[in-house]
């Protein structure tokens, strides 16, 4: 299975960044909660009837996870996570330590993940990690081997077929050449053909371009005074429409400006697991 991108790219990713990133936290007031409060309101809707207290989850590319203390503190969850990056696995560790939950990060690879490692969950939540991959129906399978019988995976993606993959393109055409640009129709197909039974696809946020990685100078795209220019006012852009949508009017949740895919399936029951074929893990 080909991946567009390498672990070297993830390990350099996670070393840049000076500080451990803060836990995602849908309390934060005023416009800086804008993207919390709406993302939050996602999980709510799409956890509702299977995030109960105490059921399990592992994150499927968690390198510096800022999402497992959240699922834990804000759902009940019990979180573990697995990632082949030893450099974002360590970081994630951290932020668990740091919010005082317990979790289990596994540095391993997806496809040679040990018997501890594919204990089967009740939620198998990836995000921004099959979109790296040229065979997705084969990652999203792979996937679903974590899961018990009944179990759902959440796979939660950039949309890089919009306003924000054509944004992305102008700011780095490096960073979108790492992504596969799918459809929600496109990665709804893939969890069927996967095995799995899709309960619901889709969009999510009318829009955020906070989601675009504005690169590094030596990277094709605009030049870097012009890239931060444009990436700064892109954010403000979004920040302006996610306030109308939460305060003034409903705006519509499509492909063009939404920044995010996601498809929510089930693991039917009875099912055995399926060994995948070797590859890469990676998480953008």
């Amino acid at each position: 299975m080909i991946e567009r991108v390498a672990k070297q790219y993830w390990d350099d990713s996670w070393k840049r960044e000076a500080q451990l990133p803060a836990t995602f936290d849908p309390s934060v007031a005023g416009i800086r909660g804008l993207f919390r409060r709406q993302f939050h309101a996602f999980f709510v809707e799409h956890f509702r009837d299977i995030a109960l207290p105490g059921a399990s989850l592992i994150e499927i590319g968690c390198g510096r996870s800022q999402l497992l203390p959240y699922f834990a503190k804000h759902f009940g969850l019990r979180v573990s996570g697995l990632d082949y990056s030893a450099v974002g696995c360590e970081k994630a560790r951290r932020i668990l330590e740091r919010e005082g939950i317990c979790g289990d990060i596994i540095c391993a690879d997806l496809w040679n993940a040990d018997d501890v490692a594919v204990a089967q969950h009740d939620i198998v939540f990836s995000f921004g990690l099959v979109e790296h991959f040229e065979d997705t129906t084969g990652v999203i399978r792979a996937l679903g081997r974590f899961a018990r019988p009944g179990g759902t995976v959440l796979t939660l993606i950039p949309n890089m077929r919009g306003m924000v993959g054509a944004s992305q393109r102008i700011l780095s055409l490096d960073i979108f050449d790492i992504h596969v640009p799918l459809s929600a129709a496109a990665l709804a197909h893939a969890h069927r053909e996967a095995g799995l039974e899709l309960r619901g696809s889709g969009h999510l946020l009318p829009a955020h371009f906070g989601v675009c990685n504005p690169g590094t100078s030596d990277q094709r795209g605009l030049r870097s005074g012009l890239r931060n220019m444009a990436y700064r006012g892109a954010i403000a852009l979004s920040t302006g429409l996610l306030w109308i949508h939460e305060r003034a009017m409903r705006l519509p949740v499509g492909e063009l400006m939404a920044p995010y895919t996601f498809a929510l399936a089930t693991k039917p029951v009875g099912e055995a697991a399926v060994a995948p074929t070797p590859t890469a893990l990676s998480r953008d």
